[in-house]
């Protein structure tokens, strides 16, 4: 757990310190800011999402678990507005916001944990964690995690430090359950865990930039379709 244990660290004092160049940040300097930070999420996410869904083969190019993942995010997304998890993690910060006298808490939150969450660096180095004490990609994770987390603070506030929590738990879960899941969480099914990840973080970026609102909570059920997917799998 080791290594779960630094990862959060790693996002407490990147976002802490985000935190503090915020507040020397003006408000118009700060939404151009916003924006500039959501045009990134965007290059990024497509660039995930190319990487993951497209390889060469025999010189030829080939798309892979494309299918799975429209499918994925249709069903997850479906699944999260039925739920609504969009306003149970609205109302449930509102309540933090006024007990605390934090504002934009949901949105940092959710962003962060989202981003934080996704990847296959996360998935392997949790799993190594737990096999054989290998930290060595969650350092690596710890590292990016820090920078990322500073940056996010800047724009989204103290909800991005709170995204140690799911960050925690996600991948304690992962690194506990290593022996079960090293075998599920490996090839087509880590590609689609990492298509519909980079997705939804696509969703931040466009919801960052302003024109569009998007709910990225309500879609954070498509993470288990793969998985429940390569459960059911051998059964056909």
């Amino acid at each position: 757990m080791w290594g779960t244990v630094i990862n959060s660290i790693a996002i407490i004092i990147g976002g802490s310190i985000g935190l503090l160049f915020r507040k020397r940040i003006k408000p118009n300097a700060a939404d151009d800011l916003k924006k500039a930070l959501g045009i990134a999420l965007i290059v990024l996410a497509i660039s995930g999402v190319i990487s993951n869904m497209f390889s060469v083969e025999s010189g030829e190019l080939v798309s892979r678990d494309d299918f799975l993942m429209v499918i994925s995010i249709v069903i997850g997304t479906v699944a999260g507005e039925l739920l609504n998890l969009d306003g149970h993690i609205q109302n449930l910060s509102m309540k933090i916001e006024k007990k605390a006298g934090i504002n934009q808490f949901a949105k940092g939150f959710s962003s962060a944990s989202i981003f934080f969450c996704v990847g296959a660096m996360a998935i392997i180095g949790s799993i190594n964690d737990g096999l054989n004490g290998n930290i060595s990609v969650l350092l690596m994770k710890s590292i990016l995690d820090f920078s990322t987390g500073m940056i996010l603070a800047t724009t989204l506030g103290v909800g991005v430090v709170f995204g140690c929590i799911p960050v925690f738990i996600y991948k304690g879960i992962l690194t506990l359950f290593a022996g079960t899941l090293s075998n599920l969480l490996v090839g087509e099914t880590l590609t689609s865990l990492c298509l519909v990840g980079y997705t939804i973080i696509l969703g931040i970026g466009i919801d960052m930039l302003g024109s569009v609102k998007i709910k990225t909570a309500n879609m954070l059920p498509s993470m288990l379709v793969p998985i429940i997917w390569a459960l059911v799998k051998p059964f056909f």
